[in-house]
């Protein structure tokens, strides 16, 4: 076990030294200096890296010494409270409040306004496999219910590489905004007001509907060997292998729906519209469940489940446009919406922090079908690579501990890992919302029109913020996982079970507490379009991590001693390193934009 752990901070480290710019260049130049090179290098970057508050001093001290001549601190031996001094905290305050009004820092709450809406983004599509899983296993029986298990995985994982789709809608419609602020400012009388933003809504919304429906015609063809390669072609049996084939393909052709319904939601979000994504996850469960109660009995178990769950996509997806391009008060076609009524529709959005009707007599239904600009698409390309070996990476590792925990540990280590599992990835979620908040922020600062040293404060305060927001966030799941040992009679009566349980829950423990931190970190650095970083990251990650944990499924087939807490005491040392990478990615890029802002 020693020697894998080695392994793996080897393999981190070599990672890390591999995506720093210059890391290897830095250590050259100064073996190659003299002490005093180095020491010159050391007050360089010292100088070039001053507090903020060191700053904003500074220049409030030099604008009172210029009015009053000199700068008295000590008089009659006594240490006195300056002038200069009570002056500089004034105007530093002064000036965080304007750099905090310019660049739109946001504040704990605001983060936190953000995020837990954001987490109806995330939840819409595992809240539908729960449902299902419910209803087919109290109507149609157990047999169908199994038959869910890997058709469900198919479906969860190939959602995944959708998240793409929303990662760029949230970072793109911000920087919209920021121009549309920008042309506002410049031109007061401009005749279309968030055209930015509105050009990148429509984009959007048809590159989803687009990519979602060639994802699901991808699926619908490969379903059987994707569920092959799940449950194996050799004990398969062939009514669950049937039962599954036929939820996964009546499931792909809802992608499409899903895609646009999670474009939709995550570009409301980044406009401050907090209601319509929970209002449209809710519906979507509302309408499943409904339809699931009348469909399982009459169509048919796991079939009926799939009809239920497509239908609903689609409605709410119809929903979700209804809510766009039409307004409350007018039952008019959008052909016959007047220009003012256009332009007062946006101002009216940009007032009240509402999209219904922002699209009104701009987008029709059939506009779905059209193919997106080709700005709006090249937009989205640098993150198709990036997000998606992203999402490979985490998929992975769990899908690889999946596999050592069934293949190779006991049967109550399988049914504490499920248990565990259940709770944990139905808390993780709710981090996932810190990563859309920062990717909705982050490009107000760094897209917009300003000096380095106004980003370089800016930057400080909003990671202030967010850390703060991660911190709460980890408590919070850490206090629900900890806790399991207490509720877990509710999930089995087996004491074997539960003590399995309570020995690995403080790995899950720790886990959840720094999970806030990695979830905003990941978003910080994808609202920085830092995508090659992302991406070189978790190449390495989706490779070397299942090569780990096969190791361990190795040692115990060997007969070794190995249990369910080795298999999560490796994930755990992989889960710290990726998230404190991360933290040291932000800090460097930090330190780089400071060191821009002095010169």
């Amino acid at each position: 076990m020693f020697r894998l752990q080695m392994t793996l901070l080897v393999v981190s480290f070599l990672l890390y030294q591999s995506t720093c710019d210059g890391f290897s260049e830095h250590f050259t130049t100064r073996s190659k200096s003299g002490a005093g090179v180095r020491a010159s290098s050391h007050r360089r970057w010292r100088d070039s890296f001053p507090s903020t508050r060191q700053w904003m001093s500074s220049q409030a001290a030099n604008g009172e010494a210029a009015l009053q001549g000199n700068f008295l601190g000590y008089q009659d031996n006594t240490v006195k409270p300056s002038v200069s001094s009570t002056a500089a905290l004034t105007v530093e305050k002064q000036q965080q409040k304007q750099i905090i009004q310019d660049y739109n820092v946001p504040s704990v709450r605001k983060v936190l306004a953000f995020a837990i809406p954001a987490v109806g983004v995330w939840l819409c599509v595992p809240l539908l496999s729960t449902i299902d899983t419910a209803t087919v296993g109290l109507i149609a029986g157990t047999a169908q219910q199994a038959a869910l298990n890997p058709a469900i995985a198919v479906m969860n994982y190939s959602a995944k590489l959708m998240t793409f789709l929303f990662s760029g809608t949230t970072t793109m419609i911000a920087a919209a905004q920021e121009r549309d602020r920008s042309i506002q400012k410049d031109c007061v009388d401009n005749d279309n007001p968030r055209q930015q933003t509105v050009h990148c809504l429509i984009g959007a919304l048809q590159l989803s509907t687009l990519v979602g429906a060639g994802l699901g015609a991808l699926v619908f063809v490969l379903a059987r060997p994707l569920l092959f390669a799940l449950m194996g072609s050799a004990s398969t049996d062939p009514t669950i292998l049937a039962a599954a084939t036929s939820y996964v393909r009546i499931r792909a052709p809802g992608m499409a729906a899903a895609a646009m319904v999670g474009s939709a939601q995550t570009a409301c979000l980044a406009q401050g519209d907090v209601r319509m994504p929970l209002y449209a996850t809710a519906i979507t469960a509302i309408i499943n469940l409904v339809l699931d109660l009348v469909l399982i009995p009459t169509v048919g178990g796991a079939a009926g489940a799939a009809w239920a769950t497509t239908l609903s996509q689609f409605l709410s997806a119809a929903w979700v446009m209804q809510w766009l391009i039409k307004t409350k008060r007018t039952r008019a076609s959008a052909t016959a919406t007047s220009k003012v009524e256009q332009d007062n529709n946006l101002k009216q959005s940009t007032s009240t922090k509402s999209t219904r009707g922002f699209l009104a007599g701009r987008m029709r239904f059939r506009d779905l079908l059209r193919m997106p600009s080709r700005d709006v698409s090249k937009g989205f390309a640098p993150f198709v690579i990036p997000v998606i070996t992203t999402q490979a990476g985490r998929c992975s590792a769990v899908a690889t501990i999946d596999h050592v925990v069934s293949s190779s540990l006991s049967t109550a280590s399988m049914a504490a890992n499920q248990i565990l599992t259940c709770v944990y990835y139905g808390l993780v979620p709710v981090a996932e919302g810190l990563s859309l908040a920062a990717q909705n922020f982050v490009p107000g600062i760094t897209e917009r029109d300003g000096s380095p040293r106004e980003k370089s404060i800016a930057m400080r305060l909003l990671l202030k913020s967010f850390l703060k927001s991660a911190g709460l966030c980890g408590i919070m799941l850490a206090t629900i996982m900890g806790t399991l040992p207490l509720y877990s009679g509710a999930f089995t009566t087996d004491a074997v079970v539960r003590g399995i349980v309570s020995s690995v829950v403080p790995l899950f423990f720790i886990t959840c507490l720094k999970h806030g931190v990695f979830c905003a970190s990941e978003g910080i650095l994808l609202g920085q379009k830092d995508l090659r970083f992302l991406g070189a990251q978790y190449a390495v990650y989706t490779f070397a991590i299942p090569y780990l944990l096969l190791q361990l499924k190795k040692a115990a087939l060997a007969g070794s001693s190995v249990g369910l807490f080795d298999v999560w005491r490796l994930f755990l040392m992989y889960d710290l390193f990726r998230t404190a990478v991360m933290a040291l990615r932000i800090f460097r890029l930090e330190r780089k934009r400071a060191s821009a802002g002095m010169v």
